[in-house]
């Protein structure tokens, strides 16, 4: 069984945590709350309370040490980065880094109909459903490359 939660955290801290879902996962939808959950368990296992000693930490198998290449992908950004081993998440990486180029090249501050952000979503990431359109402008957001301001409209950051 899961919770929603609802929280206020540090817009950078939270930046980062997605860009590190992202270069894991290859998305953001349904990875997110996974690595939360992970992340706070963690932290929970790691640190101790002046109320409750830690508990001891669990030992992990042992795993084969995995030489892992990340790649920069957006040239004006250093926001994502991929797990070039995994192929899959690789492709979708370099196709919304695509994207981002395409989206900043319209220049800070644009004001970009959704319209419009739609058009270079097929484009260049080929037929989408409206469902997936709206996926990717939700990760968009996410990421901070763009701001909604209503009426189907948004400005690039």
């Amino acid at each position: 069984m899961k919770k929603g939660i609802y929280i206020f955290i540090d817009e950078n801290i939270w930046r980062e945590f997605l860009q590190f879902v992202v270069a894991k996962h290859g998305k953001i939808k349904g990875a997110v709350g996974d690595e939360l959950a992970a992340a706070i368990k963690y932290y929970m296992t790691t640190e101790s309370s002046p109320r409750a000693p830690a508990a001891p930490p669990e030992q992990a198998p042992e795993q084969k040490p995995v030489q892992t290449t990340l790649a920069p992908l957006a040239p004006e950004s250093s926001m994502v980065y991929v797990n070039t081993h995994n192929p899959k998440a690789k492709q979708k990486i370099q196709q919304l880094n695509q994207l981002i180029t395409a989206i900043r090249a319209l220049g800070p501050g644009a004001r970009v109909s959704q319209k419009l952000l739609e058009k270079k979503m097929v484009e260049i990431l080929g037929i989408l459903t409206p469902p997936t359109r709206q996926m990717y402008l939700q990760n968009l957001i996410l990421l901070g490359v763009l701001e909604p301001d209503g009426d189907g409209f948004y400005h690039v950051i």
